[in-house]
């Protein structure tokens, strides 16, 4: 205990302190450095894009090793081809100090290496849930009742689909193919065996509502009412079918074929095209449209942590463009939006 000692005769005061005060006064600055020193690199490593992209790589790598272990490797062996050459993308990125890019690349790796460990140890389905918000919806094809559905219900040959009017969902394929599914949407599963390829031949049947299908190295098939689109192998493309039964197929990357269910042409929808038919099978000339701005900043899949203080939107400007439709919300799918204005 320090105490206090006062010189007769003079106006001088001092303190004793034991050797052990000392050494616990020192023990407590010292972690106050050492917290402050563990805050100031956490919040620096954090921001550091490389960091970012070598934990993401690191997360990825790990992603892959569980899917190589797993005892039903030998049914996911496209998928882990698939994750192994995201992560080699991100590798080759990372040495060129893209590191955005490289983030991107090794959480679509991870993401693809968790969905097949996810859907792991079942029955070889056709499809399943990937992600789901709101009131989605599935019927099986040998019965008659709807039951909600949840992440991994597998999915097989003539069951159904449905989504509230906020609702959304992610289904995938077993040829990889990644469905998102919009609001108030209605659409049947179908699957063929083809023996010349030894694949099943995944494809849905629309009624009403919209899709984004994204393949990866197979072509994926959307039937609507008096038209057929088939998506090119990695393509990205959007198909919507309206309530007069009219289809929209716009074309975000790579290229789609719209052909008429009854027979004719096929139409050739390229990047940022679109076409429209009708329920009889008609098909509009194509049409050039202004695509959405890339994004520049943040990077795609990069996560943001709850708290911070600002977060910079920059996108690259678009030729022609008189304005942007800026939209933010905190479900990955756009289910409901935080941000909704033109600017």
């Amino acid at each position: 205990m320090a105490k206090k000692k006062k010189v007769a005769g003079a106006d001088i005061d001092w303190y004793l302190i034991s050797i052990d005060r000392l050494k616990q006064i020192g023990l407590v600055i010292l972690l106050l450095l050492l917290g402050l020193g563990g805050w100031w690199y956490f919040s620096n490593q954090k921001r550091n894009p490389r960091s970012a992209a070598e934990s993401a790589i690191a997360e990825a790598r790990q992603a892959i090793n569980s899917l190589a272990a797993s005892k039903d490797f030998n049914q996911h062996r496209n998928e882990f081809d698939r994750a192994q050459r995201k992560l080699d993308q991100a590798a080759t990125l990372l040495a060129s100090a893209k590191y955005p890019e490289a983030e991107g690349a090794a959480v679509e790796s991870q993401t693809i290496s968790r969905a097949a460990i996810s859907g792991a140890g079942g029955s070889e389905s056709d499809a399943q849930f990937l992600t789901v918000e709101g009131d989605v919806q599935f019927q099986k094809s040998s019965a008659g009742d709807w039951k909600p559905a949840e992440s991994r219900t597998p999915l097989f040959n003539g069951d159904w689909v449905k989504t509230g009017d906020r609702a959304s969902a992610e289904l995938i394929f077993s040829n990889g193919s990644l469905y998102t599914v919009g609001p108030g949407a209605l659409l049947e599963i179908y699957s063929q065996f083809n023996p010349a390829t030894s694949k099943k031949s995944n494809l849905v049947q629309m009624q009403i509502g919209s899709i984004e299908v994204a393949t990866t190295d197979d072509q994926s098939t959307v039937r609507t009412p008096g038209s057929q689109i088939t998506i090119d192998s990695d393509s990205t493309a959007q198909v919507g079918v309206d309530q007069k039964r009219l289809t929209a197929v716009v074309t975000e990357k790579g290229s789609a074929s719209v052909a008429p269910t009854a027979g004719g042409q096929a139409v050739k929808v390229a990047s940022g095209e679109k076409v429209v038919a009708s329920p009889e099978g008609s098909l509009s000339p194509v049409k050039k449209l202004l695509m959405p701005p890339v994004l520049k900043e943040p990077s795609d899949n990069h996560p943001i942590t709850l708290g911070e203080s600002q977060t910079n939107f920059v996108w690259e400007a678009v030729p022609g463009a008189t304005g942007y439709l800026f939209q933010v919300s905190r479900s990955r799918l756009f289910t409901s939006l935080e941000i909704n204005s033109r600017r």
